[in-house]
């Protein structure tokens, strides 16, 4: 829904896709940042160790990925021979405008507080 209408409004299909999708994985790490903030508090409240260990593990993997978005520009170069083009540069896009929102101290951090509160 998002996607088409960006694109309605006039922004290319491409950068719709990216812009979707990085909200996507910014709400994503939002929760994660929500969890390890938490995790400390579960210890009391949740008696089955096996829920506090997978909440740390989607913690860990979504942090890990996090780092994976921030350097897809240069992994899809490293990819040039098995990928399309169009591919290459998407992925790419989408890497470097991962790394001018959350690298930025002050715009990262306020993309992160409206994920967590919408």
């Amino acid at each position: 829904m998002g996607i088409w209408r960006l694109h309605k409004f006039g922004s290319n299909l491409g950068h719709a896709v990216g812009s979707v999708l990085l909200d996507r994985v910014i709400a994503m790490a939002a929760l994660a940042m929500l969890v390890v903030i938490m995790l400390p508090f579960a210890f009391d409240l949740i008696e089955d160790k096996l829920y506090l260990t997978r909440f740390g593990l989607f913690a860990g993997a979504v942090g890990m990925g996090l780092v994976v978005i921030l350097y897809l520009d240069r992994l899809a170069r490293a990819l040039r021979r098995l990928l399309p083009a169009r591919v290459i540069d998407a992925v790419s896009a989408l890497g470097q405008n991962a790394r001018t929102v959350l690298l930025n101290a002050r715009v990262g951090f306020a993309v992160l507080g409206l994920a967590v509160t919408n």
